[in-house]
């Protein structure tokens, strides 16, 4: 099972990279028509990846639904439920039997309850983290279900405040990662974390609206914060991904990457799959959020 679930963040995060991250960014680029064929088939590999990783996160999401259903804890089943009422909206509306309006307030309802199942028997550590991720994706979520609602009646009223505090509590997270991991920081982890940010920093400062759309568009950020707390965040959960690899504590690794391919707020059904996904991992693993190595791999 858990190799499957390893694969789909492989396949989320080659759709990131070269769907999401290099073909938007590649639009910026003058006379990239001139590189037709190598820019082709960087699209073709996205689209790809996009595909693969639907279809892998669909199979991911039943998988971790059965494996929580039969622990049959409350907390469990309540997790597998939630994953399974995501699922059968997302079937319902690719079908067209309900629409957005349904299946949105929906998604974030799963997330929630993989949220709160999660954090009622967590380490304080990994409670911190679910909380902080889902109250940031919920925060997000609001703003654009409120927006939509307003549009459609005509009003007047924004709900573009919800989105800096959203954004806020998922930087917060970000910087709390490396408290998931229990273990001494190694060189070459803060060597990628301090590359990470100084990249952040230099592309928010030399390009700033290019790279605040490609923010938004690949991982739901609109920029409202300093660049500096972007640059800290980015850093710091870039150090705390390569710490887990690095480490074998790979039911961190693993959470962390579907959260990071997910992004924040309401995008896709693809995209709050992996949410979910990643929720479930970092909160029903073998050992409940210890720091034993050994369970963390059993799981």
């Amino acid at each position: 099972m858990w190799w499957l679930v390893r694969v789909t963040v492989l396949a989320g995060a080659a759709e990131l990279l070269l769907l999401r991250l290099l073909t938007r960014t590649a639009v910026h680029i003058p006379g990239i028509a001139t590189l037709g064929g190598p820019y082709l088939v960087v699209v073709e590999l996205g689209r790809f990846a996009y595909y693969l990783g639907a279809v892998l996160l669909s199979l991911t999401l039943v998988g971790l639904a059965w494996m929580l259903a039969r622990r049959a804890s409350p907390a469990a089943v309540t997790a597998a439920a939630s994953l399974l009422l995501f699922l059968g909206a997302a079937v319902a509306a690719r079908l067209g039997l309900i629409g957005d309006a349904v299946l949105a307030p929906i998604s974030v309802l799963a997330v929630e309850i993989i949220m709160l199942a999660g954090a009622t028997r967590l380490g304080a550590a990994r409670r911190a983290s679910v909380l902080l991720f889902g109250s940031a994706f919920l925060v997000s979520s609001a703003y654009a279900l409120f927006q939509a609602n307003a549009t459609e009646t005509a009003g007047t009223v924004s709900f573009a405040w919800l989105l800096p505090i959203g954004e806020f509590i998922v930087l917060v997270w970000c910087v709390e990662a490396p408290l998931l991991l229990r273990r001494r920081p190694d060189r070459a982890s803060m060597m990628w974390g301090i590359a990470v940010a100084l990249a952040t920093l230099i592309a928010l400062r030399m390009g700033e609206a290019t790279t605040k759309i490609l923010l938004l568009w690949d991982l739901g950020l609109a920029g409202y914060l300093p660049d500096l707390a972007y640059a800290l965040a980015f850093g710091t959960l870039a150090y705390a991904l390569s710490r887990a690899v690095r480490s074998g504590t790979s039911s961190v690794a693993t959470a962390l990457g579907l959260l990071i391919v997910g992004g924040l707020g309401l995008h896709s059904t693809y995209q709050t799959g992996f949410v979910l996904a990643g929720l479930a991992m970092l909160s029903f693993d073998s050992d409940g959020g210890s720091s034993s190595e050994v369970r963390d791999r059993a799981l």
